[in-house]
């Protein structure tokens, strides 16, 4: 403060020092003044000012007539690209019934009053900040269709948590929500757009999370886990058969209640099946022959055949079902 007081103290004695001085610089930033508001008040009115631009588009300096051409050339193929979180909707601006009122725009561009005129320097204003938004004409019934499709195109269906097996490794499937595009939303959004020959919105979803989340899904996920991690070993007659943690993986099936739609942990009886047929040949014998001897059409003797042996399938598959839902050891 003690500076500014202090410079402003040499001014005032530069300028008792210098009076002429200080009376030309007056009359000469007058000058300027008078000389500026003249110009403002006779540049054309039908003229935009120099510089000035619509939507980013330098138009100045050009009459109301040739920048309506130009606007009206500029959006003879104009194209719009509407982005969902997932899809791209590109079409033209006429095929949806949206036009550029070019006259109206131009006008607004070049729009400078008797008021802003008497204003000093307000054309440099002008000129520097203003950027006129196209003014679009809309066609309600071409609009709200385009906006009907966006919404039964884009709409996303939820997912429900889910339980992936990779080997031995039990992952979750995150839920995700539904996407909505509301078609009154759309339209809002298109309405409120400052539109140029190549625009891009982007509109946000109305979004319903899925029936089924994550955290129903992490008990059976914490169970299947430990199923996986369970020691199979299948005794088959004096040999014993490891099963491996990727194959017990392989066995696990989720069905859904039909009532709640939780998850339920089970194996899926084909996979089992398919890897107990793959180990049959360890154990498996088949049943001898049994000799019956006949005289005179009367039976005299009979030799049974050896017993056959194998793996009942199906007694074993509700074995390992009961001993994997419970996380014990075979």
């Amino acid at each position: 403060m003690r500076q500014v007081r202090w410079l402003v103290h040499r001014v005032l004695l530069w300028g008792k020092g210098h009076k002429r001085a200080v009376r030309y610089g007056l009359y000469g930033i007058a000058a300027c003044i008078v000389a500026t508001v003249v110009l403002q008040l006779v540049y054309p009115a039908g003229r935009i000012l120099p510089f000035v631009e619509v939507q980013n588009r330098g138009l100045g300096g050009r009459s109301t007539a040739d920048a309506a051409k130009q606007l009206d050339k500029d959006f003879a193929r104009a194209k719009l690209s509407l982005k969902t979180e997932d899809k791209t909707f590109t079409t033209s601006l006429e095929e949806i019934g949206i036009e550029v009122e070019s006259t109206a725009t131009a006008r607004a561009a070049a729009k400078y009053t008797l008021a802003q005129r008497l204003i000093p320097f307000s054309s440099l204003a002008i000129m520097l900040e203003r950027d006129t938004p196209t003014n679009m004409r809309f066609d309600d019934e071409r609009l709200r269709y385009f906006a009907e499709q966006i919404n039964k195109e884009g709409f996303v269906a939820a997912v429900n948590a889910a339980i992936a097996v990779k080997g031995s490794k039990v992952e979750l499937v995150p839920a995700k929500p539904s996407k909505e595009y509301p078609t009154a939303t759309i339209e809002r959004a298109l309405r409120s757009t400052h539109f140029s020959p190549r625009t891009e919105v982007r509109v946000s979803p109305r979004t319903k999370a899925a029936e089924r989340t994550n955290e129903e899904v992490k008990g059976v996920l914490h169970d299947a886990q430990r199923a996986v991690d369970t020691s199979l070993k299948l005794k088959l007659n004096d040999e014993e058969v490891t099963v491996d943690k990727a194959v017990i993986g392989s066995w696990l099936d989720f069905p859904e209640d039909a009532q709640t739609m939780r998850l339920q942990l089970s194996l899926n009886a084909a996979s089992v099946k398919k890897y107990l047929e793959s180990i049959q040949s360890k154990v498996y014998k088949a049943p001898g022959t049994t000799r019956v001897q006949l005289i005179d059409g009367r039976e005299v003797s009979r030799t049974a055949g050896e017993v056959g042996r194998g793996i009942d399938t199906d007694k074993t598959i509700a074995s390992l079902t009961d001993a994997v839902k419970k996380g014990e050891d075979i």
